[in-house]
């Protein structure tokens, strides 16, 4: 695996253009969603209140449910990104960051290596995930550990998801694998 991005580069430093077009143009077409935009300002937010930043407004998350906002997408910064169902976080970390990473137990993280695919392939890996768990109506998960490295747990999950008018079926995203119905 050959990282595409120098090490102090994140691989999902993604702009509002690239989310648009390689995620939710896509996103737009699944029937039954409906996208709520919800953005922070970058010279309020505690996060970014002492650095330089060139631009005034970024998407913060996406709610794929309107006002429900029972699933949805986080960017929490540029190395980490959540997409939430039904109060379930299924975590991306940029693999340059999880030696130092904290706070995740309890998520689903996904350990398939990021650094070696560009923004559009890591997009797409999040579209795979949305479609997989639109219209979940309950989750529950198990966690396997498989090793450690550090302090930092790699796990592999099973992920058992109801979803109404779906036929029975098994896939597997890497180390999480979806039992569905």
């Amino acid at each position: 695996m050959k990282d595409i991005y120098k090490p102090d580069e994140d691989c999902m430093a993604f702009s509002d253009e690239t989310l648009e077009k390689y995620f939710f143009d896509k996103v737009k077409n699944i029937p039954g969603v409906e996208l709520k935009y919800m953005y922070f300002d970058e010279h309020s937010h505690p996060y970014y209140r002492h650095k330089v930043i060139d631009k005034v407004r970024r998407i913060e998350s996406v709610s794929f449910d309107g006002e429900k906002e029972d699933f949805a997408i986080d960017f929490f910064n540029s190395g980490m990104v959540s997409i939430a169902v039904l109060q379930e976080q299924f975590m991306f970390i940029d693999d340059m960051l999880k030696k130092d990473v904290r706070g995740v137990e309890g998520c689903i993280i996904y350990e398939g290596y990021l650094r070696d695919k560009t923004h559009e392939q890591i997009l797409g890996i999040f579209f795979d995930l949305v479609r997989i768990l639109h219209g979940t109506k309950k989750i529950k998960f198990k966690e396997r550990l498989v090793a450690h490295a550090g302090f930092y747990r790699i796990n592999a999950y099973t992920v058992k998801l109801t979803k109404p008018n779906m036929k029975r079926q098994i896939i597997q995203f890497e180390n999480i694998r979806f039992l569905i119905n």
